[in-house]
């Protein structure tokens, strides 16, 4: 399975702390971040963004256009304590998942898996190889890249997978 690189934005040390155990348990790749000003350093490399809407400076809102306007299809799932109405709406609006504090971290490991088998397919790995059956692409980890086939190549090496 591929590791998935996960930035959380969290400035609860509490919250931040043991999410980041929890993931790393799991076998993500965290950096975890107490405010969102310097996410723009690693936002390219990441493949999911866990948001705190309170945060010191800009809030998970402001920092999440930010990064959707740079055309970036990166899922976000805010936490946040505002359980009102029009924040979880406005949340949904601009992020793809929002959760209330407080929260059961099996839920929202749950919720990241969903969001990215959803965006990115579900990984086999062989070796330095990650395989997307079902959008038929093999990336090599060794290479940073996407493995490049003929028509004819792509249907023997998936009927073989």
């Amino acid at each position: 399975m591929k590791r998935y690189n996960i930035l959380l934005v969290e400035d609860d040390w509490m919250i931040g702390d043991l999410l980041k155990k929890i993931m790393e348990r799991e076998e993500y790749n965290v950096c975890w971040m107490k405010e969102g000003k310097d996410i723009f350093d690693i936002i390219h490399e990441v493949d999911l963004v866990i948001m705190d809407v309170m945060l010191p400076g800009d809030d998970g809102y402001q920092i999440t256009k930010k990064v959707k306007s740079l055309g970036l299809n990166i899922p976000v799932i805010f936490l946040s304590a505002r359980n009102d109405m029009d924040s979880k709406l406005q949340g949904l609006t601009i992020g793809e998942d929002y959760m209330t504090k407080p929260f059961d971290p099996r839920e929202l490991l749950l919720r990241m898996q969903k969001l990215l088998d959803n965006q990115y397919g579900t990984f086999t790995q062989i070796k330095h190889l990650y395989i997307d059956a079902e959008h038929k692409k093999v990336f090599n980890n060794d290479l940073h890249n996407e493995v490049v086939f003929t028509a004819i190549e792509r249907k023997i090496f998936f009927l073989f997978i």
